[in-house]
């Protein structure tokens, strides 16, 4: 028997809106593992690493695994935990931590870990499902009994006091029998795709380059946005969306003293992203337009999440999954100013001897994004130039890089 316990630091959501549901978008009623209390909820997933990684880690609007229920002797399968709403304490962050432990086939403990951090000292996500922090992952030996294998999982949500206890099982058999996989029914709904008209273009335009224009478009352009399906549609985007806005707001607060927007006509999405952008721009008309806002949010689960959001500093802000860059490239396009290109190109730059499937997803990210943003913004590119000559060998050899292509014709 082989068990080891990975650690995947990973913080990428999947845009599942409020919880998973079937194909014809109904909720998926309670199993032994998959259970929630309240705004709280878990699952428990076995599945083979590579493949379950593959399709977490691609951008989509569902999400549909392969469930390992029959595995020979000689392969490997893992345990990782879903979850969504977790509590935050004072400081704005969720503690949540588990326990694993395996049956064998005779009912003797085959794998046991205590004292897991399923997601530990970390910001909620933005309203999205996670994947666990730390997970047990088994290799079966030629020695171990074939037959049907137990896992039970204890996830405490340490704020929030909650308890959940999952158990799934999957069965070891003879290498002579076929295997087949399962796609797990906890699909999330498709969105409607959204073909966008030549105004949401314009104002995507508008967006992208709105640190070179001053403030007289704002207002028209944001209650556009907060009318469009093309804005407001994945909730994958919302968030750096309203980042982007809130870096408006903080840019000219005077204007928010008249600002004419029909809050009843607001759908869900819109009412969700204008409250974080508010928020997040923590200016005094802002604030005061935000109590309003709360007021007549009557969605308890946008006012839990609300009241747990920090106000957060992009200056300093822990640059640890791509989602945070995308709300990095928000605030740059908002304002321009080239602290949040400088924060995001530092990600090329570090050094881990064995690095994390985290990190190679961020700097795979963050490559992208700053070549995409090099060959549309001189200020971009002109930061790349400057760090072209870094003293860090490994920073400068990815920005040499990203210059080649972007000269290349």
């Amino acid at each position: 028997m082989k068990k080891l316990l990975m650690l995947i630091v990973l913080c990428i959501g999947i845009n599942a809106g409020d919880g998973w549901k079937d194909k014809e978008g109904n909720l998926v009623k309670e199993t032994p593992w998959m259970k929630s209390k309240g705004d709280f909820g878990v699952t428990l997933f076995i599945v083979n690493e590579k493949e379950f990684f593959k399709v977490w880690n691609k951008p989509s609007q569902s999400v549909n695994i392969d469930i390992v229920e029959k595995i020979h002797k000689g392969d490997e399968v893992i345990f990782p935990i879903v979850f969504s709403g977790c509590g935050t304490g004072k400081d704005g962050k969720c503690k949540l931590k588990g326990s694993t432990l395996v049956l064998a086939p005779d009912g003797k403990e085959y794998a046991k870990v205590n004292n897991m951090s399923i997601f530990d000292n970390k910001p909620q996500p933005n309203l999205t499902l996670n994947v666990s922090q730390e997970y047990i992952k088994v290799i079966i030996e030629p020695s171990d009994k074939l037959g049907t294998y137990k896992v039970k999982v204890r996830v405490r949500d340490v704020v929030k006091k909650i308890d959940i206890n999952l158990q799934r099982s999957f069965q070891v058999v003879d290498k002579n029998v076929p295997i087949e996989t399962k796609k797990d029914n906890s699909e999330a709904k498709p969105i409607e795709k959204i073909e966008p008209n030549k105004k949401d273009i314009e104002v995507g335009k508008w967006m992208t380059y709105a640190y070179k224009e001053d403030n007289k478009k704002d207002m028209e352009n944001i209650k556009y946005m907060m009318s469009s399906k093309a804005f407001t549609q994945k909730r994958s985007t919302m968030f750096p969306i309203a980042i982007f806005i809130s870096k408006r707001f903080q840019q000219d607060d005077e204007y928010l003293n008249s600002i004419d927007i029909n809050f009843d006509s607001l759908n869900n999405n819109s009412l969700f992203m204008l409250l974080v952008a508010l928020k997040q721009a923590d200016t005094k008309n802002s604030k005061v337009l935000y109590d309003k806002l709360l007021l007549k949010t009557t969605d308890s689960k946008v006012l839990n999440y609300m009241k747990s959001l920090p106000v957060l500093d992009f200056s300093t802000i822990e640059v640890n999954s791509p989602a945070i860059l995308d709300m990095l490239w928000a605030s740059f396009m908002a304002t321009g100013d080239t602290l949040y290109v400088e924060r995001i190109i530092d990600v090329l730059g570090r050094k881990d001897s064995k690095e994390s499937i985290n990190n190679i997803l961020l700097k795979s990210s963050a490559k992208w994004s700053i070549l995409s943003n090099a060959k549309q913004h001189t200020k971009v590119l002109k930061v790349c130039k400057k760090h072209s000559k870094s003293s860090n060998l490994t920073l400068k050899k990815e920005i040499i890089k990203i210059l080649e292509k972007v000269d290349e014709k």
